[in-house]
């Protein structure tokens, strides 16, 4: 059975394929970063802040599986499979449509706004505070 919802608000979910947005199956989701308006890949199956520090951009980021809620970020567009019980996200949070980037993993292209870290561009861009 297919537990997709159709978004509105934007939520996390679980899903079996990434689909691309011309419907076709699609191994590389792009994410799209608001507010820098900057889009990176991710791999088949990758989370997207280890896609992130992989390409050199930098996201606040603590313990890395869910536990502290550094990496949360909104899901503006798209979807993500994310894992349940995650100490770091509330339910209501999760249905608000916030992720938590370092246990999200995309199931096509998104776009995620991750003002509430307070980066600036420079900031995003350094590479050598993904570190």
């Amino acid at each position: 059975m297919d537990d997709r919802v159709p978004l509105a608000p934007p939520r996390s979910r679980r899903s079996a394929s990434a689909r691309s947005a011309n419907g076709g199956e699609s191994n590389i989701p792009e994410i799209r970063v608001l507010p820098f308006d900057r889009t990176f890949s991710t791999d088949d199956g990758e989370k997207i802040l280890l896609a992130a520090l992989r390409q050199g951009f930098y996201l606040r980021h603590g313990c890395k599986n869910g536990g502290c809620g550094t990496c949360k970020a909104k899901l503006v567009e798209g979807e993500v499979d994310l894992p349940p019980g995650l100490m770091a996200l509330s339910r209501d949070e999760e249905a608000d449509g916030w992720v938590l980037l370092c246990s999200s993993t995309p199931c096509g292209n998104c776009t995620i706004d991750v003002s509430i870290m307070e980066l600036n561009e420079n900031e995003f861009l350094d590479e050598s505070a993904s570190t």
